[in-house]
């Protein structure tokens, strides 16, 4: 290099060191890193490529190879200028090698190493050598980054955890850990296993388990598992491990998390038992309540729909009729004469005929029909999708079933009788209600009455029946 003294002498000794030069020359213009160096009169004698590339210096600078000129030019590029003019400084006086790191205003960064140039004890210049390491300080700090972000979770979690390598040794645990299970710190500080689990084994309920479940899972390697572990004072944990692989499958080791779940288990016992218990009371109240409504809807003579429930169940059919444009019946009857029964002979006869009544009627009838008590010894009947002509043959077989009734004593016995009148729903003009169709069904009774009773009668037209 221009401007370092001659330590050779003749001339195969001085082609010997110009080959040596060449040769260093070489591999100093084709390393990554970028390589300055100075005499002691702040002259450049040597740059290399990758340092003018990566200080962006123009060549035209680098011509005039001073030292002090390059020093200006970089010092606008760094985040901290004097610190760096400083120590080159302080360097150029010094025969100290030096190793630091330069910070770019625009992100970069710089390791710098510094060596004097000697011969023998004597400085006479300095190499400077720099590689950019930003991309590797960025991959540095990300790390760091997440290692604290993994320590301070590891250490927020409510979980206690524990992870093993394939040794069987301590890598890292967390402080939950050793409050679950009431560790002495210098047993787990020791890095062993065996010594923990031996610790751990003894708590628990059934020990052998434990122990067998822990051995099994180290032994098979690629399987995970989730269970529950009940201790010897009657806590419950939950236990999940599993397996820790690196690239090309490599096994690390294994990771244990626990959590107490013993006080989530006591409230989901006690929630069972208050649902059972709920389920018990729910089912009372629904029984409670089903009487009651077949209290509030069922006559409790005849165990026929009663008067209410006639009328909630009518009105919901009304207007299906009405919408559907299908026809709607009703029938009324009740007993002809039936005051000679109580005054002859009693009312307790006077209920048995009654129930008997409401028993033979029902039986003449269809399912979707309604047989209703309607009050004292008259009765209804309602008839979805039935015209009134249709339902005369179904009011003549009811009435003839209770004509072969007798009632009385040997002596004097008389037989039962019924009047029915028949009323359908009318669409001109349209009935507003339901009780328009029964006022013209108890008319239609009337009628039935007056023909001489034991007779069915249809509103607006003439009544069939025996004399």
């Amino acid at each position: 290099m221009p401007g370092i003294p001659a330590a050779v002498e003749g001339p195969e000794a001085l082609i010997e060191a110009e080959e040596r030069y060449r040769l260093f020359q070489v591999i100093l213009r084709s390393t990554s890193d970028g390589i300055l160096a100075v005499n002691r009169e702040n002259e450049v004698i040597f740059a290399n490529e990758r340092f003018v590339e990566m200080w962006m210096i123009p060549p035209e600078m680098m011509d005039k190879k001073d030292d002090a000129l390059l020093l200006q030019y970089v010092l606008d590029q760094l985040s901290n200028p004097q610190d760096f003019i400083q120590k080159v400084h302080d360097l150029y006086n010094s025969s100290e090698e030096s190793f630091d790191t330069l910070h770019f205003k625009d992100g970069r960064v710089f390791d710098r190493l510094s060596r004097p140039m000697l011969q023998g004890t004597k400085v006479f210049g300095r190499v400077w050598s720099f590689r950019e390491v930003t991309e590797s300080k960025r991959v540095e700090e990300e790390l760091q980054f997440r290692n604290i972000l993994l320590s301070t979770q590891q250490e927020a979690a409510i979980d206690g955890i524990l992870i093993v390598d394939e040794k069987n040794h301590i890598l890292t645990y967390n402080r939950r850990f050793i409050d679950l299970w009431g560790i002495p710190p210098k047993l787990v500080e020791a890095r062993v296993d065996e010594p923990v689990l031996q610790f751990v084994t003894a708590q628990m309920a059934d020990p052998q388990s434990f122990f067998e479940r822990v051995k099994y899972l180290y032994e098979h390697r690629h399987e995970t598992s989730r269970d529950e572990l009940i201790l010897s004072d009657g806590r419950v944990f939950d236990r999940y491990s599993a397996p820790i692989f690196g690239p090309v499958e490599r096994y690390f080791g294994r990771v244990w998390y626990f959590r107490d779940i013993s006080e989530r288990r006591r409230v989901e016992e006690e929630l069972r038992r208050a649902k059972a218990e709920l389920e018990t009371l729910n089912a009372e109240l629904q029984e409670s309540l089903k009487r009651e409504q077949e209290l509030a809807s069922i006559d409790g003579l005849t165990g026929l729909c009663n008067h209410r429930y006639l009328f909630e169940l009518a009105d919901r059919e009304f207007h299906a009729a009405i919408r559907y444009q299908v026809p709607l019946t009703f029938l009324m009857f009740d007993l002809d004469n039936f005051k000679r029964v109580n005054d002859t002979l009693g009312h307790s006869a006077g209920n048995r005929l009654l129930t008997e009544v409401a028993q033979t009627t029902v039986g003449h009838v269809r399912t979707s029909d309604v047989v209703a008590r309607y009050g004292g010894d008259e009765f209804v009947i309602m008839l979805p999708f039935t015209s009134a002509r249709q339902a005369l043959p179904v009011a003549e077989r009811i009435r003839a079933s209770i004509s072969a009734i007798c009632v009385g004593t040997d002596k004097e016995p008389f037989r039962v009788t019924l009047s029915i009148g028949i009323a359908e729903l009318r669409r001109e003009p349209l009935d507003e209600n339901v009780e328009h169709i029964l006022q013209r069904a108890d008319e239609a009774l009337y009628k039935a009455k007056q023909g001489g009773r034991n007779r069915v009668a249809i509103f607006g037209e003439g009544e069939t029946g025996a004399s």
